[in-house]
């Protein structure tokens, strides 16, 4: 009894976790050799007990004395996101979130307390909400790169039963930006949005030859506060853009009706009801776990397929959405994270490689063997 209650003991670590599968293979050794130990009787003065516990101890300094790669590895990444996190509040944008009902609130995915994405539409009536954005992180040689999208159970219009010919609404929205910064120095030298079918590109005390075409588009005069862009976004859609020349003339976006989106960590003194401080959630601990959690009633609907040095990769594709009986609705709408993209070609790339995103406008040269530090989605080491 004694002998048990040891190897329970020493089994159990300082986060309450037992190493089951050593318990069952000690019990196992236990069991086969207690009767070589009751042969023995006594040695000397030593009870049998005190001569199990010793041979359990050996055991245990052999096997459990260090802890294995994968907990090094481990401790070691949560100590890099740690650090990430605070680069991510350090430049985490500002958001002017034009204002017209409460599904302009940005929130969590699982606000409705599940991850299943064909009931978020009918749950938003029920649920208030508490601002959320969220981010993910890659690091190279010469850049850091912060994602940030912003969530929306509803992507809606006055009227879905009714919209413009143009319109429709669908169930959920991620709205995405790209922010780049710089190494050493710690600065912002640009910033991509994303709203609806566009790519626009900002930059920032930067100068480059910009490649832009078609979709791709260059903003116009970007806002900062510090190094963090001032995003501006629109009801409805929420469509994202950098400054208020490129969203004053859009029919869903009026100053008179905005809140404004602060970090948790800024520093922002205004109080107001029209001012609200988000928290950050990141991508790679909440969904990239759900990457199978694919189908009808799940967290995603769909795949798609691409490539990033050398790498394959079969990703969803959207988060699940349903068709409501009534109005103009488009099913399974809102792209997954990695699916982010609007230059055709894009899809994965922008996400997963943005190191070949700077490359493709012109940012830096097509042959740059510029390193990923930190890149958890390629496995860099």
């Amino acid at each position: 009894f004694i002998a048990f209650l040891f190897l329970v003991l020493v089994n159990i670590d300082f986060d309450g976790k037992k190493e089951i599968m050593v318990v069952k293979m000690r019990v196992f050794m236990i069991r086969k050799n207690v009767r070589f130990w009751e042969s023995l009787g006594q040695i000397g003065n030593f009870p049998q007990t005190i001569i199990i516990a010793l041979f359990l101890l050996i055991l245990y300094l052999v096997g459990c004395g260090k802890p294995t790669k994968s907990e090094s590895e481990k401790v070691d990444f949560s100590e890099k996101i740690k650090h990430y996190e605070e680069l991510a509040y350090k430049f985490a944008p500002i958001y002017v979130q034009a204002f017209k009902s409460k599904y302009d609130i940005p929130t969590n995915f699982d606000f409705d307390g599940d991850f299943i994405g064909n009931n978020n539409w009918e749950n938003a009536e029920k649920f208030e909400f508490s601002p959320y954005a969220y981010w993910d992180v890659k690091e190279s040689e010469n850049f850091l790169f912060f994602y940030y999208a912003l969530f929306y159970p509803r992507d809606y219009l006055e009227d879905c039963e009714n919209p413009p010919h143009v319109e429709n609404c669908h169930e959920n929205d991620w709205e995405q930006m790209l922010v780049v910064v710089k190494k050493p120095e710690m600065k912002t030298i640009l910033f991509e949005t994303l709203p609806h079918v566009f790519d626009i590109v900002y930059l920032k005390d930067y100068s480059a030859d910009l490649v832009v075409s078609g979709v791709l588009m260059k903003g116009k005069n970007p806002h900062f506060v510090d190094q963090r862009p001032v995003i501006f976004i629109e009801w409805g859609g929420h469509g994202q853009y950098g400054s208020p020349e490129d969203i004053a003339e859009k029919e869903f976006f009026s100053f008179e009706s905005t809140k404004v989106l602060v970090p948790e960590k800024f520093d922002f003194d205004l109080k107001s009801d029209s001012v609200l401080k988000y928290k950050l959630i990141y991508i790679y601990d909440v969904f990239w776990p759900r990457k199978d959690d694919v189908g009808e009633g799940k967290t995603f609907d769909n795949y798609f397929e691409f490539e990033v040095e050398g790498i394959h990769f079969k990703l969803p594709k959207n988060f699940d959405g349903d068709v409501p009986e009534k109005g103009k609705f488009v099913k399974d709408a809102a792209s997954a994270p990695w699916y982010a993209h609007s230059v055709p070609g894009e899809e994965g790339i922008w996400f997963v490689h943005p190191v070949e995103i700077l490359k493709r406008r012109g940012i830096i040269s097509s042959g740059s063997q510029e390193k990923y530090l930190f890149n958890p989605y390629i496995d860099v080491k």
